[in-house]
């Protein structure tokens, strides 16, 4: 368990370097920025009996200008969903997402750029969740909680794709403000919860117990949007 924590942080450390590598290697323009995100839609949220709270997480962005109108984003993202389940059992989660955008400038009047903007993100799920509590009896039932992690031996990284656009307002002292909208949809997923209940039943002065099993994945297919406060910088080159 602790050697694969340390995979896990490697890899995570390793996508964070990248990402920052752009900007120290671009010969432009950079922004950095902090802001946060909510998912104000999402067709997974409702799953049988299941439900969950819209996704809300903070960022750490970087962006890049590569050339006059083109920009690669990307950024580390710590994310948050709340899981319910029957009888008042939930869950709260959290991910790790790094996106990797191409941003295409369409508009541009004084200070306000607008952009499009798509591509892949990466994202993983962090918690280890096992809660059972077969000894323990409220309102007559017992329940098993567990997160898809607990048994894998691998680091899996899932992903899938983003497209949407943005707004940026350029302010004083090279900071600005940014928006965006985007649409999220998932492409692999291995992030899951698994939630079993008993329920004692009696019949004819014999108890028994009936098993049920809900699953509840946690992929992304919905609107999210964003907004962030960002600080720019330009790279000066030196003529020797």
């Amino acid at each position: 368990m602790a050697e694969m924590l340390k995979i896990k942080k490697s890899v995570i450390c390793f996508l964070l370097i990248i990402c920052f590598k752009w900007s120290l290697l671009s010969q432009g323009k950079f922004n950095i920025g902090i802001g946060g995100k909510l998912e104000i839609f999402d067709f997974s949220l409702k799953q049988g009996e299941v439900s969950a709270s819209p996704m809300y997480g903070i960022t750490f962005h970087t962006d890049v200008k590569v050339k006059p109108k083109i920009m690669l984003k990307s950024g580390f993202e710590l994310n948050n969903v709340t899981v319910n389940f029957n009888h008042n059992v939930s869950a709260s989660t959290s991910q790790i997402a790094i996106p990797i955008l191409l941003s295409y400038q369409v508009y541009k009047n004084n200070s306000w750029l607008v952009f499009v903007e798509g591509g892949p993100y990466f994202n993983h799920f962090i918690d280890n969740i096992n809660s059972e509590n077969g000894d323990y009896y409220y309102l007559g039932y017992s329940y098993k909680l567990q997160s898809s992690n607990v048994d894998q031996d691998k680091f899996y990284l899932n992903y899938g794709f983003r497209l949407g656009f943005s707004i940026k307002k350029l302010l004083e002292n090279k900071t600005n403000l940014n928006f965006a909208i985007q649409y999220v949809k998932s492409i692999k997923n291995t992030n899951s919860l698994f939630y079993e209940y008993r329920m004692p039943q009696e019949e004819n002065g014999v108890t028994s117990h009936t098993f049920t099993r809900n699953t509840f994945d946690l992929i992304q297919n919905g609107i999210q949007m964003g907004i962030y406060y960002g600080f720019g910088f330009k790279k000066k080159l030196e003529n020797k």
